[in-house]
Formats: structure tokens, C-alpha cells, sequence
């Protein structure tokens, strides 16, 4: 997961381009990643793999954060927010958390247990 959201932070936010950089760096976690869990697929439900939901939960928030962290950067919101780009990695970080919060009260079950 961080090999992807380093590669998405390379190529859309820095602007590096990706045909200049070690492959194997960038690419080869995602790759295995991939395969990984292809094969884990093959032999195994993933409803049977503990905590796997857990997993997919928190590659899907943190895949909406950094979308939600690409469109404020490319809508220049901090031209109007008159901040820096630490200020606009702290609003990505607390969009995240707030995604987590309400993600976890919105999906909570009825007896209080998560």
C-alpha cells in the first residue's frame, strides 16, 4: 500500500516522470502485491482470511484521502487558504482521520462492537 501511494504521490502531485526512476523501487511491491493476493484468492476465501476486511478498509480510505488530497491540490485551494503544502498535507491527514471516523460510526454493528 505505501509503494502504491508513494508511486501516485510520484506521479501526480511532484509531476516526476516514472520512466526515469528504478523500477523495481516503484514498481516490484505493487507488482507483488498484486500476485500476492491473486494467489491468497486462489487457495482461500477472503472472508476466511482474519482481519482481511480491516485490510480492504483501510485501502479504501486511504485511497479516497489521497483522491480527496489530488483534488484539493489541483483545484489550488491553497491559494486560497494561504497556507503551505504542510499545511495542506495536515488538511489531507485530518480528512483522512475524519474519513475513518465516520467510517467506522456508519459501519459500526447495532450491539457497539466494530
Amino acid at each position: 500500500m505505501f509503494a502504491g501511494v508513494i508511486t501516485a504521490y510520484t506521479l501526480f502531485f511532484s509531476r516526476e516522470n516514472l520512466m526515469d526512476v528504478n523500477m523495481l523501487v516503484y514498481f516490484l511491491p505493487i507488482v507483488s502485491m498484486i500476485v500476492t493476493l491473486v494467489l491468497i484468492r486462489k487457495s482461500v476465501s477472503f472472508d476466511e482470511v482474519p482481519g482481511f476486511d480491516r485490510l480492504s478498509d483501510l485501502m479504501a480510505t486511504v485511497g479516497i484521502s489521497f483522491a480527496l488530497a489530488l483534488a484539493i491540490q489541483k483545484t489550488n485551494i491553497w491559494i486560497f487558504f494561504g497556507g503551505s503544502i504542510v499545511w495542506l498535507f495536515i488538511l489531507a491527514a485530518a480528512i483522512f482521520l475524519l474519513l475513518k471516523w465516520s467510517a467506522g460510526r456508519l459501519f459500526r454493528s447495532r450491539n457497539g462492537n466494530n
